[in-house]
């Protein structure tokens, strides 16, 4: 059941820095984002342990492994961070929109087309 509930309640940080809300509703849209798709972040944990665990490994090269450990464990802090707050966002239905970003670009607003003619 740890697991379960681990795996279910992953996203209540990306909930409570993008939806800007309070603790309890964080883990509110965490519950309900991961409904239905326990098996897809449980993946995601595995994938992200395993590149983590792989640039620990790569720390124990002698003389550089320091600085690859220190270099592999801020990258995977903001990979990890990076991953479960595209997949919150995602599975919220926004996908990329949420960050701002989405599939189309804009329409454009000077008159002219996007290949350029008017």
């Amino acid at each position: 059941w740890a697991i379960f509930l681990v795996i279910r309640l992953s996203l209540a940080e990306a909930a409570l820095v993008l939806d800007g809300s309070g603790a309890t509703e964080a883990v509110g849209s965490s519950w309900e984002a991961s409904r239905g798709a326990f098996w897809s972040l449980l993946g995601l944990s595995i994938l992200l342990a395993l590149v983590s665990g792989a640039a620990e490994l790569l720390g124990r090269i002698p003389s550089v492994g320091v600085y690859i450990s220190l270099a592999g464990s801020a990258f995977m802090l903001y990979l990890g961070t990076a991953a479960l707050a595209l997949a919150y966002l995602g599975l919220r239905g926004n996908g990329f929109a949420g960050a701002g970003v989405s599939g189309t670009p804009p329409p454009p607003t000077d008159g002219f087309s996007a290949t350029g003619s008017r």
